[in-house]
C-alpha cells in the first residue's frame, strides 16, 4: 500500500488503492486506518466516497526506503515468526527462564534446529541473510552522528601497526563511513570485522579501510589493542585509545 500511494503527498480514495494492490476495500480500510492512528499514514475526507482518503507522512515515506523495507521485513519475516513459533514449546522444553545458549535459543527452536545459532541458520539460507544485512544498515545509521559527536574520537591514537579503530561486527561499513565524515582528520588506519559471508556481501567502506573476516563468537581478536565499547552500539575496538574516556 505505501509504494500505491502517489509520492507527490496527494490522498488516494480506499477504492483508488484497493484497485491498484488488488484488494478488498474494507480489507484496506481496516489497516490504513490502524496506520492513521500511529500517524504512518494522512487520513482525510474524501468528498466522492463515505471512506476516507488517505495521503504519505514523511515516516511513511522513509518505511518506504529499502533499508527501512528491509528492517521491517526481517522484523516481521525472521525475528517475529521465531517469537510466536517458540512462545510455548521453547520453555516447556528448556524451563521458564532466561536462555543460556546461543546455540538453542527460542530462534534455533522455531527454526526447527539444535545446536546451531542465528548466524549459522541465516548462512544455510542466503535470501534470509541477505535480508538480514540490508535491515542491519539501517539499524547502524540512525542517531549514529549524535553519538559520534558524543564522544572524543579525535582523541584515538593508532597502534604500533597503524591501526587507530576496529569496528566489531560492523555489517557493511555505516559506522566507519560517518566516523570518516564527522573526524576527517583522524589518523590511522580502519578496519570493519563482521562474518566472512557479511562481508562477501558487499561493503560501503573505501579500498584503504581493513576488512577483516572475523567471528567473535569463535576466535580471538585478530587485531591487538586497548579495547573500549561505546554503549548500544556495536563493539568499536579503540586499538590503543588510553585517553578516550569510555568503559570497556
Amino acid at each position: 500500500m505505501q509504494i500505491a500511494l502517489p509520492a507527490s503527498g496527494e490522498p488516494s480514495t480506499v477504492a483508488d488503492l484497493a484497485q491498484k494492490i488488488n484488494a478488498q476495500e474494507e480489507f484496506l480500510f481496516r489497516i490504513a486506518r490502524t496506520l492513521s492512528v500511529f500517524d504512518i499514514l494522512q487520513e482525510s475526507d474524501s468528498p466522492s466516497s463515505d471512506l476516507p482518503s488517505y495521503s504519505h507522512t514523511s515516516y511513511s515515506r522513509f518505511l518506504t526506503l529499502p533499508p527501512a523495507e528491509a528492517s521491517t521485513r526481517h522484523l516481521f519475516d525472521n525475528m517475529l515468526q521465531a517469537q510466536a513459533n517458540s512462545a510455548s514449546g521453547y520453555y516447556l522444553k528448556h524451563g521458564f527462564k532466561n536462555p543460556e545458549d546461543a546455540k538453542n535459543s527460542p530462534f534455533s527452536f522455531a527454526n526447527g534446529t539444535d545446536d546451531k545459532g542465528i548466524f549459522d541458520i541465516l548462512e544455510e539460507q542466503p535470501e534470509r541473510m541477505k535480508l538480514f544485512n540490508s535491515a542491519m544498515a539501517i539499524q547502524a545509521t540512525i542517531g549514529l552522528k549524535d553519538v559520534l559527536l558524543a564522544y572524543p574520537f579525535d582523541k584515538l591514537e593508532a597502534n604500533k601497526d597503524g591501526v587507530v579503530m576496529v569496528d566489531v561486527g560492523g555489517g557493511k561499513g555505516q559506522f566507519i563511513n560517518e566516523l570518516r565524515s564527522v573526524y576527517p582528520n583522524l589518523q590511522g588506519l580502519m578496519a570493519l570485522e563482521d562474518m566472512d559471508v557479511v562481508l562477501q556481501g558487499g561493503t560501503v567502506v573505501p579500498d584503504e579501510v581493513i576488512k577483516q573476516p572475523y567471528d567473535f563468537f569463535k576466535e580471538q581478536q585478530p587485531i591487538k589493542g586497548t579495547s573500549h565499547t561505546l554503549p548500544g552500539l556495536p563493539i568499536t575496538l579503540c586499538a590503543n585509545s588510553r585517553q578516550l574516556p569510555i568503559t570497556s
